[in-house]
C-alpha cells in the first residue's frame, strides 16, 4: 500500500481521515469472489493498479462495490492509453462521488485519482437517496430530483435503480447522481424492487417515490431522531378499511413487534438497519402474493408496504412515526406549504409539480433536466404534432355533440 499512501495529499480532506483500508493485489484477488464486502466501512479505500482491466465483468463488480462500500473516500491509480481510458470505462460503471482530483502519477500514461465519496467527517452517517422506477416515470423523477437538489438537503449520493434501459438523453451534471440498470426482484411485481435499497452500504439510506416533492432539508428530520426507521403509517392503516385483528394476528404469527403499516414513498433507514431487512421483506411479499398471509383489507398493491413493515417488526427495529408535516399526503389534503416531503400520488403529481416548478425549481441550475421543457427523443416533434392533432379532434367532436343531440 505504500505507493498509494505517499499520494494521500491528493485527496480532498485527507488530513481528517481517521483510518485506512489498503487493498493490495493479494487482498484484491481474494475479494473478486466476495460479493458481500460488507465489513465495517473504512474512511479510506486505497487501490493500486486495479483499473487496468475494466472490461472484466467480475472486476467491474468489485470496482462498483468500492463506490458502494460506505467509505468516505477512494484513492485509485489507473493507466490512460488509446486502448483504455478510465473515464470512458467509469461512465458505464456509474460511480457516484461528491468531488474528485486527478493528477499524473509515475509516467505520462498513469494517473492517481482521489474521490471524496461523502461529506467531510463532521457528519456521522454517509447518506444516500434511492429511487426505483422505469424510464416512463422520467417527468416525475426529474422533478423530484430537482426539488431534492434545491431543498438544501445534505446527502452524499443519489442512486436511481432503473428497471429498463437508460435513455440516451439522461445526463446529470451532478456527479453524485448515478443510474443502475437492474432486473426485477420478483417477476412483474414492481413494488418488490424497493427492497434494493437494502443492498446499499451507506449507513443511512432514504427511499423516495418519484411522485414526491422535497420542499425542505431532509436532514432536519433525522438530526433529532436516532431510531433505525423513520416512516409515516400508510393512510389506510387504522381507517375503516383496515382490519386490525388480521394485522395483529399476522404480527403474532411471524413473531414481529407491534408496528403500523408504513407508507414506503418516503422511508428512512439509519444505522445500517436496512441490511437486516431484505430477506424478510422479499419473503413476506412472496407470502402475500401466494396467499399464505392474509391482508387486513383489499390491498393487493400494498404487499410491499405490508412486507417491509413486518420485516421491521421481525427485526425489532426502533422506529419514529413521521407526522403529516414531515411526510404530507396530497390525497388526505395535508398542508403542502408546511411539508418537508409532499407525496402527491400519480393522479395529483402534475398539479403540484407545476406549483413547485414555478417557484423553487425552474432555473435553479441544479444539473437535472427540466421535465417541463421539451426533451429530445426519437420522433419527438412527430409525437407532439400527433398529440396536438388528437386533442383538436377531441375538442371538435365535443363541440358537435350538442348539435347531434338536438338536430331540429
Amino acid at each position: 500500500g505504500g505507493n498509494g499512501r505517499c499520494h494521500l495529499e491528493a485527496l480532498p480532506q485527507w488530513s481528517q481521515l481517521t483510518y485506512e483500508m489498503v487493498m493490495p493485489d493479494e487482498i484484491w484477488s481474494h475479494s473478486r469472489g466476495n460479493g458481500d464486502m460488507m465489513s465495517p466501512a473504512p474512511d479510506l479505500v486505497i487501490c493500486v493498479d486495479v483499473l487496468s482491466d475494466l472490461y472484466d465483468v467480475q472486476h467491474e463488480h468489485v470496482v462498483r462495490a468500492l463506490f458502494n462500500y460506505g467509505a468516505r473516500a477512494v484513492l485509485l491509480t489507473c493507466t490512460v492509453t488509446r486502448l483504455l481510458d478510465f473515464w470512458d470505462c467509469a461512465q458505464r460503471l456509474q460511480i457516484g462521488y461528491r468531488s474528485k482530483m486527478e493528477r499524473l502519477y509515475r509516467t505520462h500514461e498513469e494517473r492517481v485519482i482521489a474521490f471524496d465519496l461523502c461529506e467531510p467527517c463532521y457528519r456521522g452517517q454517509p447518506t444516500e437517496i434511492a429511487y426505483v422506477c422505469t424510464s416512463d416515470r422520467q417527468a416525475q423523477l426529474f422533478t423530484s430530483l430537482r426539488s431534492l437538489l434545491q431543498s438544501g438537503t445534505i446527502f452524499d449520493r443519489v442512486v436511481i435503480f432503473l428497471l429498463d434501459k437508460r435513455p440516451s438523453h439522461w445526463h446529470f451534471a451532478d456527479p453524485r447522481i448515478v443510474v443502475q440498470e437492474v432486473s426485477p426482484l420478483i417477476g412483474d411485481f414492481f413494488f418488490s424492487n424497493k427492497a434494493r435499497v437494502c443492498d446499499r452500504a451507506a449507513a443511512r439510506v432514504i427511499h423516495m417515490d418519484t411522485d414526491t416533492l422535497i420542499l425542505r432539508p431532509l436532514d432536519l428530520i433525522w438530526e433529532n431522531h436516532t431510531e433505525d426507521v423513520l416512516a409515516r403509517p400508510a393512510s389506510v392503516f387504522g381507517s375503516g378499511e383496515w382490519d386490525g385483528q388480521i394485522w395483529a394476528d399476522t404480527l403474532a404469527r411471524v413473531g414481529a413487534a407491534d408496528v403500523p403499516m408504513f407508507n414506503t414513498g418516503f422511508l428512512v433507514f439509519q444505522n445500517g438497519a436496512h441490511h437486516q431487512l431484505q430477506k424478510h421483506w422479499l419473503q413476506f411479499i412472496r407470502h402475500y402474493m401466494g396467499g399464505e398471509l392474509s391482508t387486513p383489507g383489499k390491498m393487493p398493491r400494498m404487499f410491499g408496504q405490508l412486507a417491509v413493515s413486518l420485516a421491521v417488526g421481525v427485526a425489532h427495529l426502533p422506529y419514529h412515526t413521521m407526522s403529516a408535516a414531515e411526510h404530507g399526503f396530497a390525497w388526505l389534503n395535508d398542508s403542502f406549504a408546511s411539508a418537508f416531503v409532499f407525496h402527491t400520488g400519480n393522479w395529483l403529481f402534475e398539479t403540484y409539480a407545476h406549483e413547485v416548478s414555478s417557484g423553487l425549481v425552474i432555473n435553479a441550475g441544479v444539473g437535472v433536466p427540466d421535465p417541463y421543457k421539451r426533451i429530445p427523443q426519437p420522433n419527438n416533434d412527430l409525437w407532439h404534432r400527433g398529440r396536438r392533432f388528437f386533442r383538436r379532434r377531441v375538442t371538435q367532436v365535443k363541440e358537435l355533440i350538442p348539435a347531434w343531440a338536438s338536430p331540429g
